[in-house]
């Protein structure tokens, strides 16, 4: 429940988040230029917002961006798995993101 009452407090911040960084590099020509994120708007987000650190770098950044986009059940509106990122992808990247921020360090002293 955590997870869930994080998201639905943070639900109406991340609407507005995700058109402006969709946006944010060479400007949305198209209402649908706005709905989807590439790669390097992901990786102004992460820059932007400080979510790299020591243990998750940019590496690990993009790996997050292509595990969110490459589900076997993707809509074919929304094309290339690896070119672009949609709202539900998103959330699903900053919860990634979250957790191995949380836990990748533990894990490579492990590994």
């Amino acid at each position: 429940h955590d997870l869930h009452d994080v998201l639905h407090a943070s639900f109406a911040q991340l609407r507005l988040i995700f058109p402006f960084y969709c946006k944010s590099i060479s400007g949305a020509e198209t209402a649908r230029d706005a709905e989807l994120m590439d790669m390097q708007e992901w990786l102004v987000f992460i820059r932007d917002c400080k979510v790299a650190s020591k243990s998750f770098n940019r590496g690990l950044a993009e790996n997050v961006f292509v595990t969110a986009t490459s589900h076997v059940n993707r809509p074919k509106a929304l094309g290339d798995a690896d070119r672009s990122m949609a709202f539900y992808e998103f959330v699903e990247a900053i919860c990634r993101c979250a957790h191995l921020r949380e836990n990748y360090s533990s894990v490579r002293k492990v590994v």
